[in-house]
């Protein structure tokens, strides 16, 4: 299979809430892994392709932070479903909490995802 993503992902749990826009109601879900361009949403309520949500960050030590995504894919497993997510609108404050986030509790993911990435460019 060949890869299409352009950025490393990073393998990270991150707390969040989701909600359709033109519904008030949130769902509470857990990014499972992310990159700046996108993340995979691991949640109990379904969404369909292409729905756009406004995503909820809740980081550690952070006030909460706001991205909108569109679902690119779903995958629907018995007791939760997974979709993948791309960001519409995601603020680079946020694009920087989420790394440092990353760096602070993850540091083997940095290091893992960089010289994974690093490798195959030769």
């Amino acid at each position: 299979m060949i890869e299409k993503r352009t950025l490393p992902r990073f393998k990270v749990p991150i707390k969040l809430e989701y909600q359709i826009p033109s519904n008030n109601q949130k769902f509470l879900g857990l990014a499972v892994d992310i990159s700046m361009k996108g993340l995979r949403l691991q949640g109990q309520k379904p969404l369909e392709e292409d729905e756009v949500l406004d995503i909820f960050f809740y980081l550690p030590n952070r006030p909460v932070q706001e991205a909108v995504g569109r679902v690119v894919w779903i995958r629907d497993y018995s007791q939760y479903f997974q979709a993948g997510v791309y960001f519409l609108n995601i603020k680079d404050s946020l694009k920087e909490a989420i790394f440092k986030y990353i760096l602070d509790y993850f540091p083997q993911e940095v290091q893992a995802r960089w010289w994974k990435e690093s490798n195959t460019e030769r």
